[in-house]
């Protein structure tokens, strides 16, 4: 059933490749060895995605043996990277790649008395109940997560089957000496799976219940910590660095005049006013004290700041190179250099002349970009200034023909004097104010004919038509970024997971690893208490997995198990990695509003087809009826 040709491919291989699925069930029915491998290191499943042949592949992944056809790998030169199957589904054939990812799913019933689980074949559905013991009621739910082809960092699938070793522990996890410190992890994560769902934009792929599983797994047991504490660490930084800047005296509170500010040196003007503002100096002694305190927090928190971006360069090298460590790195230079001490006049009233602030509030807002609730504002706020970078040209060079004809002309206002200054005043008229009244009917005399049409054309140009269209590109921008919103928070939710635990300390990364995992949800009591002291109703993460999964179609049971799994989901509760739950009334009415509602769209759906039916036999109509025509 099996003999091969000088490339080493077998009958099985050469139906994959030419897309015969009833040859392929033939074959695997009378034993063909699914997963051999021809000369070029390409199983039956290769070759069909190779030359697209969907049939074939759909048919290769539905046999009982898929697990043993997805373990594959080879080096493509191309990529530089390893290659296996999933990552080519997922690239060439993402409809196929959801039926391996729903075949890493299962879910098992356990009985309230019997406490047996009982499983079917497949890995998609829930247990249904036996038709003589309907009376009984599940009472927990085992949701299994098989990660060994999302997650595969270690596996040894580029060896042949003899030469493999087994790397996974009964339990799931890795043997450890399978740990290999000199591991690239940033190209681990940049061939990732999930991050090459993100690249491809597969959204039904990235929304599946396993991705969701594998990441929240993934953010709970190490990343959090490691991003919420560096994310609090950061906010000390921008908050000391906040209260000098409140704390910091101006010399304009200590009396001295423009002119002193603009004819002294910063250490002259300095040494002017310690000897001259003796008594303020005396009554702001605990506000200078304060300033001190602030002023080495920022320095030791600004410090080691620049010492983890010095390992972060070490480590990530070229990749390192990007806006965001740009921005970070010039605020805690800046920040060291806005408050340290240059000269021991400073030292005592704590005046400073540098400013670097705003870098510091800006790398804020780029870090509160990695979260995937907040971070799609960010994005829209992005991807308008990037819009208004593109038409920014063409919007400069109308306001310096503006900015030359009012300078030409309004010379003798003050706001016009300089071109500089009409240039800004140009800009400030964009947004309205105009000062019509003292432009026009001021004591100042103007060439009122010629400045009265340049004012008009002004306003009609640059208020009206720029602003409008400025208006415009961004609101094109904001809808097309909520078109997308989904997919670009799945996105920064994979990116923020994935850059957290690469930076993981090793072992911790090593143990992060799980082949499956499996997650148990029963009664609560929590929920009943809430529920019946406080009439309180909670949502939990399992109704949203179970949700997720029931989309999916991975849960089916006949009608009867079906109302008894309501039951049980509803009104016994079910208990998740939060221990909050929900009761029946709520979640049964929430699940059956959004089948009634997709039912609707079914049915609208249907009417439009019957309307656009009826258009068209009104068209054939006018033709008429002969044979030939016909």
């Amino acid at each position: 059933i099996d003999p091969v040709d000088k490339n080493l491919q077998t009958p099985l291989h050469l139906a994959a490749k030419n897309g015969h699925s009833s040859i392929i069930k033939l074959l695997l029915k009378h034993g063909a060895q699914i997963d051999k491998r021809s000369s070029d290191g390409d199983n039956c499943l290769d070759l069909a995605i190779f030359n697209n042949q969907y049939l074939a592949a759909e048919t290769l992944v539905g046999h009982k043996d898929w697990r043993l056809i997805m373990r594959n790998a080879k080096y493509d030169s191309k990529l530089q990277r390893k290659d296996t199957p999933l990552r080519k589904l997922i690239r060439k054939m993402p409809d196929i790649a959801l039926i391996v990812l729903n075949n890493c799913c299962q879910v098992t019933v356990i009985d309230k008395q019997q406490m047996k689980g009982g499983k079917k074949k497949g890995l998609d559905s829930v247990t249904s109940y036996g038709e003589e013991d309907t009376t009984q009621q599940a009472k927990e739910y085992t949701f299994e997560y098989t990660y060994e082809f999302l997650d595969d960092q270690y596996n040894q699938w580029d060896k042949e089957k003899e030469d493999r070793e087994e790397i996974y522990e009964p339990d799931g996890r890795l043997y450890p000496f399978v740990f290999d410190p000199q591991i690239d992890r940033k190209k681990l994560e940049q061939n990732h799976p999930i991050m090459l769902m993100v690249e491809k934009d597969r959204e039904r792929l990235l929304d599946h219940p396993i991705v969701h599983s594998l990441l929240d797994y993934k953010w709970k047991m190490y990343a959090r910590y490691v991003y919420y504490l560096n994310f609090l660490f950061y906010l000390s930084f921008v908050g000391a660095l906040t209260s000098y800047v409140f704390l910091a005296i101006a010399p304009y509170h200590l009396g001295t005049t423009h002119d002193q500010m603009k004819q002294l040196s910063c250490k002259s003007l300095c040494m002017f006013i310690m000897e001259n503002r003796t008594t303020e100096i005396i009554e702001l002694r605990s506000r200078i004290l304060a300033i001190h305190v602030f002023q080495w927090l920022v320095i030791i928190l600004a410090s080691l700041q620049i010492i983890k971006e010095i390992f972060q360069m070490v480590s990530e090298r070229l990749d390192y190179i990007n806006f965001e460590n740009a921005i970070e790195l010039c605020a805690f230079i800046l920040a060291i250099v806005f408050t340290i001490d240059f000269n021991s006049c400073s030292r005592k009233i704590g005046y400073r002349c540098a400013m670097g602030v705003f870098l510091s509030w800006f790398a804020l807002v780029l870090f509160i970009q990695k979260f995937p609730r907040f971070g799609i504002f960010v994005v829209m706020l992005t991807d308008i200034l990037k819009t208004f970078s593109r038409f920014f040209l063409v919007f400069f060079l109308f306001i310096i023909g503006f900015a030359l004809a009012f300078h030409m002309l309004l010379q003798n206002h003050n706001p016009f004097r300089y071109f500089g200054n009409s240039l800004i005043k140009t800009c400030v008229m964009m947004i309205g104010e105009f000062e019509y009244e003292g432009m026009f009917h001021g004591e100042d005399p103007s060439y009122f004919a010629i400045t009265y049409l340049f004012f008009v054309i002004f306003i009609i140009v640059m208020s009206i038509i720029i602003m409008n269209l400025l208006v415009g590109l961004a609101v094109d921008d904001i809808a097309s970024v909520m078109r997308l919103a989904l997919l670009k928070r799945l996105a920064m939710r994979v990116k923020l997971t994935l850059d957290v635990e690469q930076q993981l300390p090793k072992n911790y990364f090593f143990k992060s690893i799980y082949r499956f995992r499996k997650v148990v949800y029963h009664e609560s009591k929590i929920q009943k208490f809430l529920l019946k002291y406080l009439r309180i109703q909670t949502t939990t993460n399992y109704e949203k997995q179970y949700l997720r999964l029931d989309s999916y179609g991975l849960i089916h049971t006949n009608k009867m198990a079906k109302s008894q799994v309501n039951e049980t989901i509803g009104g016994k509760g079910v208990k998740s990695d939060t221990g909050m739950t929900s009761t029946t009334s709520d979640w049964v009415q929430t699940f059956h509003s959004k089948i009634n509602a997709k039912y609707s769209e079914f049915n609208r759906y249907i009417d439009e087809l019957k309307i656009q039916q009826d258009k068209i036999n009104k068209i054939l109509q006018q033709f008429q009826q002969s044979p030939m025509t016909r």
